[in-house]
């Protein structure tokens, strides 16, 4: 039987998904979400990433946005950029890093977009994997115990570039998806 990810996720379940990087998992922003996310991934040192359903839905969620930071969200969201501000002080603890930090993305997937617009709350996301093993790419490759694991393949295989964007200059923190290059093109425009 065909069970329902945002009926699931409104009753604060954790599910797996394809999304537009690696196969990842999530459940809705609460302290909750977040013991269920540390539980299954195992040892985590990093926090975890926010997906919102549209930018001007950010700074509910950060205290600040530094001008250059629109020009990044107008070429790479939505899609496989996770920007790194100084996050709202009432973020639970494992969204928001000991620095008070918090990454947000924008996912560039349409059925990812439609939960987070009727579930109206953010997700916390993740890959759907152990701290330290490969992420997944399908729901085929995942090997830890979900409620529900979505059909499907990630499309681009490749995890999110993270920019730090708390500075004056943005400084990436894991590039992925996103190179050097794009991201310094972007900013030059």
């Amino acid at each position: 039987m065909q069970k329902n990810p945002v009926q699931l996720l409104k009753k604060g379940r954790v599910i797996g998904f394809p999304t537009d990087t690696v196969y990842g998992m999530g459940c809705i922003l609460s302290e909750e979400c977040v013991k269920k996310l540390v539980k299954l991934k195992g040892k985590r040192a990093k926090p975890f990433a926010i997906f919102l359903s549209s930018p001007d839905k950010v700074n509910i969620y950060v205290t600040e946005i530094k001008p250059y930071v629109k020009n990044l969200m107008n070429c790479f969201w939505p899609g496989p950029l996770t920007l790194v501000f100084y996050g709202n002080p009432l973020l639970p603890e494992g969204v928001l890093s000991e620095e008070k930090k918090v990454g947000i993305r924008i996912p560039n997937n349409k059925k990812i977009q439609e939960w987070l617009k009727d579930i109206e709350k953010p997700l916390i996301q993740t890959s759907a994997n152990k701290s330290g093993k490969p992420s997944p790419l399908s729901d085929i490759d995942v090997k830890i115990k979900l409620d529900y694991l979505v059909p499907g393949k990630s499309s681009l295989g490749e995890p999110s570039t993270v920019l730090d964007v708390t500075g004056s200059i943005p400084i990436i923190l894991r590039e992925g998806t996103i190179k050097e290059q794009e991201i310094l093109k972007c900013l030059e425009e």
